[in-house]
């Protein structure tokens, strides 16, 4: 009887390994779909499909997104997404044909001047109340506090700021963390 005693207590300490290791599997699933549904809510995947920000982006390149982010963040040469929807909906305009999501960099700041072609649209200046001058051909104004100016960086051009002007800060979906093409 003194012989069988050894081997149950070793039966015994392997249930309790055994059970401890059920709570690890379970702890590191619940960690696992946590982590997973953090990643999800604050990135995402945006692939490029144009040439307006060749050469420093190609079409088919994969951008990672941080979603989550303060304004203080964005800075000038920055890469950001834009939701261009609203554009459309502040001018009325149905004559562009551009994808509802755009991928620029930020050109300008709040604070800066900018003198621009008389592209621009006028309604969409006034929408915003943003006060502006024009004198020779030529359309100037300092950017707005919570506007940013936004620019292709090919020479194949863009739909940028030269056409709508500074555009609000909620227009920004994202900045741009990383090309993961280039991985």
């Amino acid at each position: 009887m003194y012989k069988f005693l050894p081997s149950l207590t070793v039966i015994l300490w392997n249930d309790k390994v055994n059970i401890l290791i059920i709570h690890i599997c379970f702890a590191g699933t619940a960690i696992l779909s946590i982590v997973t549904v953090a990643i999800r809510y604050c990135f995402f995947i945006v692939h490029v499909d144009g040439m307006s920000m060749f050469p420093t982006l190609k079409p088919g390149d994969r951008l990672l997104v941080v979603k989550l982010f303060h304004t203080r963040w964005i800075r000038r040469s920055q890469i950001v997404v834009i939701n261009s929807g609203s554009f459309l909906e502040v001018t009325k305009s149905n004559e562009h044909s551009i994808s509802n999501t755009l991928v620029k960099f930020i050109d300008r700041l709040p604070g800066d001047y900018v003198e621009t072609s008389l592209a621009v649209s006028d309604h969409y200046l006034r929408h915003y109340n943003i006060p502006f001058s024009v004198k020779n051909q030529t359309r100037g104004w300092y950017i707005p506090n919570g506007f940013y100016y936004i620019k292709s960086s090919g020479q194949f051009g863009g739909f940028d700021s030269e056409q709508m002007g500074p555009i609000p800060a909620d227009w920004i979906k994202g900045i741009v963390l990383k090309n993961l093409s280039s991985i």
